[in-house]
């Protein structure tokens, strides 16, 4: 890399024992890195959880918060560093408001002062309905990039544009999904929360016909370690079996779950990243939970993927909703050139910003 090369200071922190935590922002750090050297925080992580980030030998990787900080601190007067915040999910709150206001302001106004970058880039708000949402827009509107990964996240903070979730990015090209179109699928998958309400027995029976009329096998799968009882639960009842996460490493076990979803009709339940790990392989991803959930319609939605949802599983016509859905798998493999164009897109906007600044 050259003296001029933009030194990118980013946490890669998430959920330890959540795969799509890992997986969404691999998408993150592969987009920085075109623009320029990491720096990435992951010290509350463990290494099974920093596998998943696929981190590479020029990032310069930090497990104290405090020599992140100070090495952002020192670097900021040469005029060539960003700060790219996490991504995922960010609650509208006076908390959050205020750590934009202490703990990033170091950067973000000295920083921008002295030609930096501040990206801000794929989160999506749990609570877009909250007043403090335009708030958090307002000190956002400082930044040089700013997405959401759906809309009403961005209606809400009232700054930025649209892009889907870096998750979209990962998984088997367009190419491959529509060569592999005529390709036998025998599973039916599974992921749900293990903090919303125990599947009703009219959800089971529905789950049930539904895998029968397809001539699958039922698979439960935890994306959260913290649901593999609730997944033994329901396998238990549908007589399905469990995609187990016993000691293994996130990136191996993500190779595991991708295998499933490459031979599953469809991924049902209320995890979001399940369902955009499951179309990315293939599977018509469908919101099928026990509990209303609008952030995983909102994130989809934004990607193209509209209506993969069945509101009430409960209903009597549920089997007959979701094999309308899974009819639509040819839609597939469209609707991830477009999300995955709008994040290529992204990332050239990234470039863009990062040859300015060193210009």
């Amino acid at each position: 890399m050259s003296v001029d090369t933009l030194d990118i200071f980013v946490s890669g922190h998430g959920q330890r024992d959540n795969l799509g935590d890992s997986g969404l922002r691999r998408g993150l750090l592969r987009t920085l890195r075109r623009a320029g050297r990491l720096h990435v925080l992951v010290d509350d992580s463990h290494r099974s959880y920093e596998s998943g980030l696929q981190l590479e030998p020029d990032d310069v990787v930090y497990r104290s918060r405090k020599r992140w900080g100070a090495e952002l601190r020192s670097l900021t007067t040469t005029g060539r560093t960003a700060y790219g915040a996490n991504a995922g999910e960010l609650v509208a709150s006076p908390g959050t408001v205020a750590r934009l206001e202490t703990e990033d302001r170091r950067f973000i106004r000295d920083g921008l002062r002295r030609g930096g970058l501040f990206l801000h880039l794929g989160y999506g708000l749990r609570n877009p309905a909250s007043p403090w949402a335009r708030v958090l827009g307002q000190r956002l509107s400082m930044g040089s990039l700013v997405t959401w990964r759906d809309d009403a996240s961005c209606t809400a903070a009232g700054v930025g544009t649209v892009v889907p979730d870096w998750a979209f990015g990962e998984g088997q090209s367009s190419e491959q999904l529509r060569a592999r179109a005529a390709s036998p699928r025998d599973i039916v998958a599974l992921s749900l929360r293990c903090d919303r309400p125990a599947p009703s027995d009219r959800w089971i029976e529905n789950v049930r016909a539904f895998a029968h009329a397809q001539g699958a096998e039922v698979v439960a799968v935890p994306q959260v370690a913290r649901d593999r009882e609730a997944a033994f639960d329901v396998a238990r009842r549908l007589e399905g079996r469990v995609l187990d996460w016993p000691g293994v490493s996130h990136a191996e076990y993500e190779e595991l779950v991708r295998g499933l979803y490459t031979r599953s009709i469809a991924v049902l339940g209320d995890r979001l990243h399940a369902l955009v790990f499951g179309a990315t392989e293939g599977a018509v991803p469908v919101v099928f939970g026990t509990a209303p959930d609008a952030k995983i319609g909102r994130t989809l939605t934004a990607a193209g993927l509209t209506g993969f949802a069945v509101d009430d599983p409960e209903a009597g016509d549920a089997p007959e909703r979701l094999q309308r859905l899974v009819d639509r798998r040819h839609e597939l493999p469209d609707h991830l050139d477009v999300a995955r164009s709008a994040i290529a897109d992204l990332g050239e906007r990234v470039v863009r910003a990062a040859e300015r600044r060193a210009g």
